[in-house]
């Protein structure tokens, strides 16, 4: 049957139903599809195998949820929506078709497309793929522009991106720091169980613009095509690009609360050493502690006797928080990510026994933090001063 001919019964029948059925229709697919339609502008025509071109959606929002956990599992699946529109009508593949498949040979362009989220229904131009955050207005506003801070007329960007990215587009974020790229497209790869790469391309300094993040800039003016400099090689493979003799095999993570620091194997000297450094890592980094949050767990090299990061928790018993410190000079090696696994083990055990409402909010002042946190479905629930940013999971 001819889709776009079809017999005047088979119109009277979806002119019946059409009646009955709720104005939104729905589209199950992966992360991955959605950023593609971001990218993109629209949703494209695709030819499901029967040489008839359409867009396939279902008044079902079930079957919709069904489809997206074939596509992209329980993480990685997402839900479209859209207003139906009298160009759709009733597929003629299914013989009993109650909703469950409408198609149109339209594409849908992008401002027509709402996406499902834990924030509810979201505009899908409106929604970051990627970190799972919506789009702020504010976070799209232009700051100062590079031009103005460096007399080179030219400069090299770089992003992290799905793999079937290549050009730069209006208000995306960007770097000038290729290692930051490359963590970021890595971390991705983590989140997203699939690779990613990092582009690079050389626009005018006039075309970069200060973003909220300090390190982070915006790319603002017509598309620009990037060439692929980076492949993601994915957990087991990547191990950064600092050398350094700080291994794994190395590094203790030690429990203040639990005592491990004053075990048989730790003699006096070293422990009370081991909370003055950590003490003295607190006080350099600026942060301020609150008097609500204990030390609790330190990183802490053996062999050369210094402790590289600590960690912080909460003492109360209605809201969990915690602050993670690096030293600078083993930031970007695993240390913070490690503390900050620690700590949301500390927040299961204490949420089994404060129970189902005791909840999480994190203070960070960090950019990379921020970003980590992120991956590890954070999100930003509030901007502070002084680029501070509150978020809960």
């Amino acid at each position: 049957m001819n889709a776009m001919n079809l017999s005047e019964s088979y119109k009277k029948r979806i002119q019946e139903l059409a009646g009955i059925k709720s104005e939104f229709i729905y589209h199950g697919t992966n992360d991955g599809a959605a950023y593609y339609i971001q990218r993109s502008g629209k949703m494209k025509i695709n030819a499901a195998g029967n040489n008839e071109p359409y867009i396939s959606f279902t008044s079902d929002l079930n079957v919709a949820k069904y489809y997206a956990g074939m596509k992209g599992g329980t993480s990685r699946g997402v839900v479209l929506r859209i207003i139906r529109t009298p160009d759709f009508f009733l597929s003629p593949k299914f013989k009993k078709n109650k909703g469950h498949e409408w198609i149109t040979g339209r594409e849908i362009p992008l401002s027509e497309i709402e996406i499902q989220t834990e924030e509810g229904w979201v505009t899908l131009e409106k929604w970051d793929v990627i970190d799972k955050t919506i789009i702020l207005e504010d976070d799209r506003e232009l700051g100062k522009s590079l031009a103005e801070k460096i007399s080179s007329p030219f400069v090299a960007i770089f992003r992290a991106a799905p793999k079937d990215v290549f050009e730069f587009r209006d208000k995306d974020y960007v770097t000038l720091s290729k290692k930051f790229a490359i963590e970021h497209a890595e971390n991705n790869h983590v989140y997203h169980e699939e690779p990613f790469h990092v582009i690079q391309a050389v626009v005018p300094t006039k075309n970069v613009y200060d973003a909220y993040n300090p390190g982070e800039y915006f790319f603002s003016g017509e598309p620009k095509k990037a060439k692929e400099i980076y492949i993601t090689k994915g957990p087991g493979e990547y191990e950064g690009l600092d050398e350094s003799n700080v291994t794994e095999s190395n590094i203790q993570f030690l429990s203040v609360d639990e005592g491990s620091i004053y075990s048989d194997n730790m003699e006096d000297e070293d422990s009370d050493n081991i909370l003055a450094q950590a003490d003295e890592i607190t006080k350099k980094s600026g942060l301020h502690i609150y008097s609500t949050k204990d030390l609790s767990d330190v990183a802490y090299n053996p062999e050369i006797k210094e402790v590289m990061g600590v960690l912080y928790i909460t003492n109360m018993a209605d809201v969990f928080s915690f602050d993670v410190i690096v030293k600078d000079e083993y930031k970007r090696k695993g240390i913070g990510r490690k503390l900050v696994d620690i700590a949301l083990d500390h927040y299961k055990s204490q949420k089994e026994a404060y129970g189902d409402d005791f909840e999480m909010e994190v203070e960070v002042v960090n950019p990379h933090m921020e970003m980590l946190l992120k991956h590890l479905g954070f999100k930003v629930t509030h901007k502070l001063q002084h680029g501070t940013v509150l978020m809960k999971r």
